[in-house]
């Protein structure tokens, strides 16, 4: 049962004692001045009656009556017990003097909803969680205090009103309560990415297209027809290659024994040995390439051709297997990581989606805008697209095929990748010189890296995580 505190009764009687005893009441006063009770729960009110100089009348009785017993009852002593919801009063009675006590019995609790219902937030970033209560049949209750608490504090901290807060990376929950009702909502706290340049590896030329191998060897393609190799672990040169043409893009096999180069001006691709630093005689096309990767299994190569199609060959020997038609400049390719998928953005201002078991095309997505880079997220469920005339990030739902949002960006990106665990995007920005870092869940950019210059194509190391980043004014920068 709960009471009034004696220290309130005390001060009541402290404020009102006299050694007289005038009989006329003129006034009763109560403690408390209100009453809110759940049904069930009970609430004591005390009351004395004052003669008209505000003094006690010692021996004056104070009786106490509910005037609606059925949302809650009073005992003759001033014990207040809920029953239903309503709002009725408790009267206190002394001799012809009455004085009414509110009393208010709130709907009960049966569940609290909490919005977000799930949470993720990055070290040091905060979420506002708010709570309300529910009745029985699902209408909000007003007036209700809803308290929060958090799982882990090590992870996150919550303040009484749902300020969350995360401390580290990891998993915990937030709880809204109030009594013995409640409702938990998860919540991850993702690691800040504090990468900088660490970093940067003059060169002879202009550098543009890239690519990263397995076994952490790089190599960045110049405009002087050169591809300079590096060790990715040591942000190191450590090779030159000798092309007959610019190279425009760069794909490994997943051994990471040969590289795939698309030829700048010529209808044409080469093969690079890696053991030996040395290109091949270049392999003929239909028209000039924009675009290389290679199939997950290692069995497939795919180009893309300016005119607007993807060739596919046999890696191993590379004879054509056929071509798919596509919109013009198809100059975004990515896999999905979870089914036989090729997805393949067109600066026509489509994305495309091709059966890599038939070879065919799925369906056809109308993006608008001018698409560059796209990355589909690890689960397969959405995918990002780069729009380069219209300075943001595209995502679009690979289940519906609708779009969800769009995150803004300052300026047209134009190259971008994920991390290996899919939880961040790195896109380049050429004419602001600076990588956005985007958290795809939260759908915003959390951190810009400045390189200058123009950066333009940009790879993650998938071993030690560092990014490499081509600059069109002759350097690149490492980023860890």
């Amino acid at each position: 049962m709960r009471t009034v505190s004696s220290i309130g009764i005390a001060a009541l009687l402290a404020a009102s004692c006299t050694d007289s005893a005038p009989t006329l009441v003129t006034t009763i006063i109560a403690v408390p001045e209100s009453v809110t009770v759940e049904p069930g729960e009970q609430r004591l009110i005390v009351a004395v009656a004052l003669d008209p100089d505000g003094r006690q009348v010692v021996g004056a009785t104070v009786a106490f009556s509910s005037l609606d017993t059925s949302v809650a009852s009073v005992s003759v002593s001033g014990l207040v017990t809920g029953r239903s919801p309503g709002r009725t009063a408790a009267r206190a009675q002394a001799l012809a003097i009455v004085h009414d006590v509110p009393i208010i019995v709130p709907n009960p609790t049966r569940s609290i909803e909490v919005q977000p219902d799930s949470v993720v937030v990055d070290e040091g970033g905060t979420q506002l969680l708010t709570a309300v209560a529910l009745d029985a049949f699902g209408r909000q209750i007003a007036n209700t205090v809803i308290t929060f608490s958090a799982g882990d504090t090590g992870i996150a901290s919550i303040t009484p009103g749902g300020l969350l807060r995360g401390k580290r990376a990891g998993r915990t929950t937030a709880t809204a309560a109030r009594g013995a009702v409640s409702r938990t909502v998860p919540v991850t706290v993702n690691p800040f990415f504090r990468a900088s340049v660490i970093t940067t590896v003059p060169l002879p030329s202009s550098a543009f297209a890239l690519g990263i191998s397995s076994a952490g060897v790089a190599y960045v393609g110049r405009d002087d027809a050169k591809l300079t190799r590096f060790d990715v672990a040591h942000y190191s040169v450590s090779g030159e290659v000798t092309a007959s043409l610019p190279p425009v893009d760069i794909a490994f096999e997943p051994s990471g024994a040969k590289a795939y180069v698309t030829n700048s001006g010529a209808s044409s691709f080469s093969v690079v040995d890696v053991a030996t630093d040395t290109i091949g005689s270049p392999v003929g096309l239909s028209d000039q390439p924009l675009r290389v990767r290679v199939s997950p299994d290692g069995a497939k190569l795919y180009v893309t051709l300016t005119y607007g199609a993807v060739v596919v060959l046999h890696r191993a020997t590379l004879a054509t297997d056929t071509t798919i038609a596509l919109d013009v400049n198809p100059n975004g390719i990515a896999f999905d990581p979870t089914k036989p998928s090729l997805y393949v953005s067109t600066m026509a201002g489509y994305v495309t989606e091709i059966s890599t078991t038939t070879r065919k095309t799925v369906r056809r997505l109308a993006i608008g805008g001018t698409p560059q880079d796209i990355v589909v997220s690890p689960d397969g469920t959405e995918i990002y697209i780069a729009n380069e005339s219209r300075n943001r990030i595209d995502i679009y739902n690979l289940v519906s095929g609708n779009a969800v949002t769009t995150i803004a960006l300052p300026a047209p990106p134009f190259a971008m990748i994920a991390s290996p665990d899919g939880a961040l995007l790195f896109v380049t920005l050429p004419n602001l010189g600076v990588v956005d870092v985007i958290d795809p869940k939260l759908r915003k950019v959390v951190r810009t890296i400045t390189t200058n210059g123009t950066p333009r194509r940009i790879a993650i190391d998938p071993n030690g995580g560092t990014l490499i980043v081509t600059n069109l004014d002759a350097w690149v920068d490492f980023i860890h």
